[in-house]
């Protein structure tokens, strides 16, 4: 089966972005607007991480990325995509 055919895929992708974050204990969040910024729970910094819950996305301006909550998943533990789903669903 592709990964995409998993049919744990949606019910990662329907995951807010913010209970993603939350279970992978990123911390040290601040409301800024319409996201959330602070450090990087990879590279570190003050404010260059952000996630906006609205959109469903993280980014970090550095040199980490960004993208949805299985990416972010993917960059926290630094697993690949069939562990991150695993481990989010």
């Amino acid at each position: 089966m592709m990964m995409q055919d998993d049919p744990r895929l949606e019910e990662a992708k329907a995951i807010p972005i913010r209970e993603v974050a939350d279970k992978l204990g990123i911390a040290g969040l601040k409301a800024s607007g319409n996201e959330l910024v602070g450090p990087c729970p990879v590279c570190g910094g003050r404010d260059r991480f952000s996630i906006n819950s609205r959109v469903g996305v993280f980014n970090c301006r550095r040199e980490c990325g960004g993208g949805d909550g299985l990416k972010l998943v993917q960059l926290v533990l630094g697993v690949d995509f069939p562990a991150a789903l695993s481990w989010l669903v």
